[in-house]
């Protein structure tokens, strides 16, 4: 309240591709990523299956761009085939986790699937697992948030894999990592995000000519336009 106390003269239009915001379901520009991240997930998958042998497994690491929340790695994994993803959402409970948790639990899948003569495969891991990370303060920037950009997480899980799994099976892998980053941010929108976009557009537009500011635009159903008070999306506190 101190710092917006009539939100005077203000109309908001919603936009994180994260996904990650209240008051809407999907804000503009998550579906045409998710679509992007999923390709290329796909065709790592797609790679990791025509190049893996009887004598070597083949992975690779696809880390996913997602701060907050783990939508888009969730997405373009089920759109690209993944293996197994790995979430902030799945340790929502947890204050921190290990890097060799996550290598265990990876390792753990793996020898399920080289048991059942599938020898190749991808993991996705969303940025954001780098929040629950034991990091150095140098990798913090002022503010207190992890520089995720520079932690490599995927490169990361990558050698606590190969650390694991050398420790329990003498099965050779290659297994490598990529990002998935802001690359997807620039590419061409899909058409939901094209008629989202207009239509959060033209409501904003609709809202400050009809003097209905502190709201924030939304859709609901089949993107037919509402109105969300701002005060009800923010924190009091």
């Amino acid at each position: 309240g101190r710092l917006f106390p009539t939100f005077k003269g203000v109309v908001h239009v919603p936009k994180t591709i994260d996904k990650d915001y209240p008051g809407i379901d999907y804000t503009f520009g998550f579906m045409s990523a998710a679509d992007a991240a999923g390709e290329r997930v796909k065709a790592l998958h797609d790679d990791a299956k025509a190049t893996a042998t009887q004598s070597q497994l083949v992975y690779h690491i696809a880390e996913i761009m997602g701060r907050t929340a783990g939508w888009l790695c969730a997405a373009a994994s089920v759109y690209g085939q993944a293996t197994y993803a790995i979430d902030p959402e799945d340790y929502a409970n947890q204050k921190s986790v290990t890097m060799e948790d996550l290598a265990s639990n990876c390792v753990d899948v793996i020898l399920t699937r080289y048991h059942e003569n599938k020898n190749y495969g991808v993991i996705t891991i969303a940025e954001g697992l780098g929040d629950l990370l034991p990091i150095e303060a140098s990798i913090k920037d002022e503010y207190g948030h992890t520089r995720l950009g520079e932690l490599d997480l995927g490169g990361q899980l990558r050698d606590a894999i190969t650390q694991e799994l050398s420790k329990r099976s003498s099965v050779a892998i290659k297994i490598q990592s990529r990002s998935i980053g802001y690359d997807v941010r620039q590419i061409k929108p899909n058409i939901f995000d094209v008629l989202l976009c207009q239509r959060l557009g033209v409501s904003a537009v609709d809202a400050v000519l009809e003097n209905k500011f502190g709201h924030m635009v939304s859709v609901e159903g089949v993107l037919c336009p509402k109105l969300v008070p701002m005060r009800e999306l923010i924190d009091p506190n």
